[in-house]
């Protein structure tokens, strides 16, 4: 028969079987993955609003260069 590993968490070099953990341990691990999501997704948003940014930026480069251009004519 084989030994089954249980899932664990290291706190300061310490393992802890996720499984021997109290109900506010639990929960408190809980909020630290839904936490680490949460960060993943804002910055993934983030990034694409700094990439949306940059693009009216340009837009709105462009369409001075657009009525420069109209001016000369």
């Amino acid at each position: 028969m084989t030994e089954e590993t249980k899932p664990t968490i290291t706190i300061d070099g310490t393992d802890h079987a996720i499984e021997d953990l109290d109900d506010v341990q639990k929960r408190t691990l809980n909020h630290i993955a839904d936490l680490n999501n949460k960060i993943a997704t804002a910055s993934f948003q983030l990034e694409q609003l700094k990439i949306a940014q940059s693009a009216m930026k340009n837009i709105l480069k462009a369409s001075f260069n657009t009525e420069d251009t109209k001016e000369e004519k």
